[in-house]
This record gives C-alpha cells, sequence and structure tokens, in this order.
C-alpha cells in the first residue's frame, strides 16, 4: 500500500543518502518512488542539498580535492567502503559538477580519478553482496552471525531520521531486478511508498521478541524488505498485504532468490486481505485519517480472537497510541522516527 503525505515537521537531512538515491534512480524501486515533486517526505529531506561551499580559486580548489580523495583510508568493509562512496559524491563529484564545464585540466582529471574510484569500490561491494547471497541460498549462516553482521552497519542513532551503511546493503540484498510499470491507483489517504530504515528493522526483530513461532504480517510491505530481514534474521513467517501487485511480485522474486518460503505477499487492500494468520502486525504509516482508522478497527477485530503485538513507525503512531485495546511497552515518547510496540489488552 504506501506511505504518509508530508507532515509538517521541520524538514532534516537524512544521512547516508547520496548513494542510495543515485542507486535507486537508476534501479527498480525507489527510482519512482522518488521522482514525485521535491524530494522532501513526511518533513524529512530525503537527499541532503548541496554542500554550500566558499567559492575558490582552481589552484585552491584541486589542492582541498586532491587532499579528499587521496586521503588513507581503510576500506575493508561494505560499511567503509559505503562511506567512501558517500564523501566522494559529496565532496568531490557534487562539488565539481557545479562549478560548470568545461573544468580545468587538472580538476577534470580529479573528477575522473574520483569516478573511477567509485566505480571500483561499487563493485567490490557488488561482489560482497553476491557472495553473502550465495551464502544466505545455501543455508551457509547462522541467523545470531547474520545479525551481528548487519548490526555493524547500522547508524547507533535511535530516533534520527535517515539511512545509512546497512539500508545500502538491504537494497543490494533484496534487489530482485527492475520493476514493471506500476498500476495500483492510491485512494487520498493510502500513502506513497518509502522503505522502513533497516537499523529500525533490527530494532522491530528485537522488541517484538520475533521467533520462527510468530507470524509478521507488515501492511503496506511494498519491496518486503521488513518480511525479508525479519525471515533472514527471526525465522519468523511473514505476510505481507500491498495494494501494488509490482511490489509484491519484486518481493516474492526476491525470497526465491534467498530461499525463504516462509513469506508470502499479497496484493490486497489491507481493509478485505485475510489476516486471520498473523499474530505480529508492522504498519509504517501506511494510511491517514479515516482509512488508518479503518485498518486499525479491522485489527482490533482480530484481537478479540487472539493476543496480537502491534508495531509503528511514524507519523503513525500517535494515532495507533491512543488506541484504548493497545498497552505500549516501555512507554515513552511518540518520536515518530523510532519504533513504538504495543500489545493488545482485550
Amino acid at each position: 500500500m504506501s506511505r504518509a503525505a508530508p507532515c509538517s515537521t521541520p524538514t532534516s537531512c537524512v544521512r547516508g543518502s547520496r548513494t542510495l538515491q543515485r542507486k535507486q534512480q537508476g534501479r527498480s524501486l525507489l527510482a519512482r518512488a522518488l521522482r514525485g515533486p521535491g524530494l522532501t517526505w513526511r518533513g524529512v529531506r530525503l537527499v541532503r542539498p548541496a554542500v554550500s561551499q566558499p567559492p575558490l580559486s582552481s589552484n585552491a580548489l584541486t589542492g582541498e580535492l586532491t587532499a579528499l580523495l587521496r586521503s588513507p583510508v581503510t576500506l575493508t568493509s561494505f560499511g567503509a567502503r559505503a562511506q567512501r562512496i558517500e564523501e566522494l559524491e559529496a565532496h568531490v563529484i557534487e562539488r565539481l559538477a557545479v562549478v560548470g564545464a568545461p573544468l580545468p585540466p587538472e580538476l577534470h582529471a580529479l573528477h575522473a580519478e574520483a569516478l573511477a574510484l567509485r566505480e571500483r569500490l561499487e563493485t567490490r561491494n557488488a561482489r560482497f553482496v553476491e557472495r553473502l547471497r550465495a551464502r544466505i541460498a545455501n543455508g551457509a549462516y547462522t541467523r545470531a552471525g547474520l545479525l551481528r553482521a548487519f548490526a555493524r552497519l547500522a547508524d547507533p542513532q535511535p530516533g534520527v531520521p535517515g539511512y545509512d551503511a546497512l539500508d545500502e546493503l538491504f537494497a543490494d540484498l533484496f534487489d530482485a531486478g527492475e520493476l514493471p510499470e506500476l498500476h495500483a491507483q492510491l485512494e487520498p489517504e493510502m500513502v506513497a511508498y518509502q522503505p522502513t530504515p533497516a537499523r529500525v528493522i533490527l530494532a522491530l526483530i528485537e522488541r517484538a521478541a520475533l521467533s520462527c513461532e510468530d507470524v509478521l504480517c507488515d501492511v503496506g510491505s511494498g519491496l518486503g524488505h521488513v518480511l525479508l530481514a525479519s525471515a533472514l534474521l527471526s525465522g519468523a513467517r511473514g505476510v505481507g498485504v500491498e495494494l501494488e501487485p509490482a511490489y509484491c511480485a519484486h518481493a516474492a522474486r526476491s525470497a526465491r532468490r534467498l530461499r525463504l518460503p516462509q513469506l508470502t505477499f499479497m496484493a490486497a487492500d489491507a481493509r478485505e486481505a485475510p489476516l486471520d494468520e498473523a499474530n505480529v502486525f508492522y504498519l509504517y504509516t501506511p494510511f491517514r485519517g479515516q482509512l488508518l482508522d479503518d485498518v486499525l478497527a479491522r485489527l482490533k477485530r482480530e484481537a478479540t480472537r487472539r493476543p496480537l503485538v502491534i508495531c509503528s513507525y511514524g507519523p503513525c503512531t500517535p494515532v495507533v497510541a491512543q488506541a484504548r485495546w493497545l498497552e505500549q511497552r516501555q512507554p515513552a515518547d511518540l518520536n515518530p522516527h523510532e519504533l513504538h510496540v504495543f500489545d493488545s489488552v482485550l
């Protein structure tokens, strides 16, 4: 289904987004999701604005960029390489793009050097992801080991908007090729798709205590990242409810590539889809207004049949928190950039 309309909170910058955005523009999913008017979503700027730099002479700029480009950095991990790519784009490639053509010969050479280094680093990261995908498909991993590896890439700052190296890894690991044209017509209270930050998925797995005994339903599952990661790291079964058939097909292809048969993706309206299997539900603000109220009323009816855990993220959280049939675990402020977990008390 989708995600929520821009909120009125002050615009802020998303960390680690340049490389992810550039990949998405030439790839399947978020190319379309991010090509709307402007790139502000829910009050959060998806792409950092260009870094404001004072004008420099050609010689001074050449010296500064040479130092940046050739600074000694250890690039032995996916995360270090992803960070280096981000720095190249923010401080060299994009900065030279605003200088204007034609570039002086020395700056042109630096630009070419930066592009070549970026390509080498991306190639190394792509090979890493291919090896990881093969190990997962062959069952040559442990959930605990994979979780430790993923956690090392996640930004440790909770409650702060943005993407990090783990999001880039998930985008590559769960990629299943180009999306066909999207066909679902969104109603005014449905919200356009945006992926859950990967660190929030890790928080969901931990705080909901997911295990192979659980069935997680992602309401508005998009490309299925929440369910794919949850199945890998906890063994939980999963059901994705998503209005857009192209997203469901993409998520199902990724599940097959990773040999995760316990996942199902339904192209269906959340007001009508069967929800009777799940005991844990995740909502990343898929709706607003009356439509959100209607879906929460459905979940309340489900909660009269069995205990439910409801996990929310984004601006829908205050609405979820007002439901009298839910009790929040570890009550705290309703920061929309943190995951919140509720238990049914009917």
